[in-house]
């Protein structure tokens, strides 16, 4: 007797997890990030578990200078970012050439693998990923922890790369994925990830699997 297909959200994030899983970083980098760098968040499969803010903090004023608020439009979607489908388990370098090449410098895929891609681990630590871009010549900055400073980049026309777990704490499936756009009113976001560009991920599996990465990302 054949089962049944799973339909609606669960199934959609399903067949996402599938998608990526060839992509993305495997379950021996867990050791790696712990080391990555002293600022980065731990992830959750290494520090505990971290708490997902309130929704209202989703939707806070970016904090600016002392005393300032800068209210950020929504929805925020960069339309051009090139999509570069990702190699198997290469989803660091292909997520860098889609940043650089937003940022106006083309770059292969396998000339990023060369210096960020750890054969060993099948994957790229948060560490080698912001010394790739820098060895192209491009200022490559670690983002706060938050939605709010996210968007402003998106505000500011940068595509962020961000950190995903898109498996369990006890086994991790990390990816690295490009947000292109975030609809806090639809509560939808928008990324280039793995094979497919322009994907719709729903907010809250975002800030799940956003927190089980440590809410890392970077912009360059």
């Amino acid at each position: 007797m054949k089962g049944r297909t799973a339909t609606g959200p669960a199934a959609g994030f399903a067949r996402r997890v599938a998608r990526a899983r060839r992509a993305c970083i495997g379950i021996g980098l867990v050791a790696g990030l712990a080391g990555c760098g002293v600022t980065a968040p731990a992830p959750e499969s290494i520090g505990g578990s971290p708490s997902t803010p309130p929704a209202s903090s989703l939707q806070s004023a970016f904090p600016g200078a002392p005393g300032a608020t800068v209210t950020l439009p929504d929805p925020l979607r960069l339309d051009t970012v090139p999509f570069i489908a990702q190699p198997d388990w290469q989803c660091g370098p292909a997520s860098l050439a889609m940043a650089l090449a937003a940022a106006g410098r083309k770059v292969p895929v396998d000339a990023l693998a060369a210096s960020a891609f750890v054969p060993g681990l099948k994957g790229a630590l948060q560490a080698e990923m912001l010394a790739a871009s820098r060895r192209q010549g491009m200022l490559a900055t670690e983002l706060a922890p938050t939605l709010d400073a996210v968007r402003a980049e998106l505000a500011a026309g940068r595509p962020v790369i961000v950190l995903q777990n898109l498996g369990l704490a006890m086994a991790p499936r990390w990816h690295y994925a490009v947000l292109i756009g975030v609809d806090l009113a639809r509560g939808e976001l928008r990324l280039h990830s793995g094979e497919i560009a322009d994907d719709t991920m729903s907010l809250a599996t975002f800030e799940r699997t956003w927190a089980r990465g440590g809410r890392w990302a970077m912009v360059v």
